[in-house]
């Protein structure tokens, strides 16, 4: 008997049910193919983005406090006052 996904009651992608490739597909997941729908930009700008958004997160977490942020991340207090001031997040 094929095994079941917990949260969903679907076959469990390693239960053999997928073709017997061993893989887990993104049909598997029931993912969709969403890249027609992102924005076009350079591996610096992405890069600038997910820095943005793990700091802000980050921040956010702890309430604004810096050290145990940058703890979290494990960079020095001096390196994530860095990583603020270069993608323009104000100090509180």
């Amino acid at each position: 008997m094929a095994r079941q996904c917990a949260r969903v009651g679907k076959p469990h992608p390693q239960s053999g049910d997928h073709g017997g490739s061993g893989s887990v597909r993104a049909e598997d997941l029931e993912l969709r193919d969403n890249s027609d729908e992102l924005p076009t930009v350079g591996l610096k700008e992405a890069r600038q983005a997910a820095e943005l958004r793990v700091l802000q997160n980050v921040l956010r977490k702890h309430g604004g406090k810096v050290l145990p942020a940058a703890a979290e991340l494990g960079v020095s207090r001096t390196t994530f006052y860095e990583l603020m001031d270069k993608l323009g997040i104000p100090r509180q």
